[in-house]
């Protein structure tokens, strides 16, 4: 019985790794359309999760069908985006028109900034070594060497 868990623990480890860096790779070919930054702002003191971080609320049309995104980027730490009509990359104000890319399968997934997150690799690199061990504590449950 144990052996089964810690398997199937490893296995969902993996799987779930899996679909995070797909949907993370994969972001970079989604499709585009134009949206216009209803809010941006710094978060306030009680808002903050990772330090201080912007925060920006934006509206995108796709397929007919209004839609609101938040999310700038997989990178927690990803202030600035490219502004339609601006010079180089800023922080979004209220009023900008910015590239809205998202997911084609589930367009309410959306991102400013498209790409992995810089962690992604420790991520996926911690997932498989913990899944690993999980497998060879399996074995071991179920063989044990002493």
């Amino acid at each position: 019985m144990s052996t089964t868990l810690l398997r199937l623990s490893a296995i969902l480890i993996l799987l779930v790794i899996s679909a995070v860096a797909f949907l993370q790779l994969s972001s970079t070919s989604w499709p585009r359309t134009t949206g216009i930054v209803e809010k941006g702002s710094w978060a306030s003191r009680d808002e903050m999760v990772f330090g201080s971080r912007y925060r920006v609320r934006y509206l995108y049309e796709v397929d007919g069908t209004q839609h609101t995104g938040y999310r700038i980027g997989f990178a927690s730490r990803t202030q600035v985006v490219p502004v339609v009509g601006a010079r180089d990359p800023r922080q979004p104000r209220e009023g900008d028109e910015v590239e809205v890319y998202y997911a084609p399968y589930y367009p309410e997934l959306s991102l400013l900034v498209p790409g992995p997150s810089p962690t992604l690799v420790w991520w996926g690199l911690l997932s498989v070594l913990v899944a690993t061990m999980l497998w060879i504590f399996g074995r071991v449950a179920r063989e044990p060497v002493f």
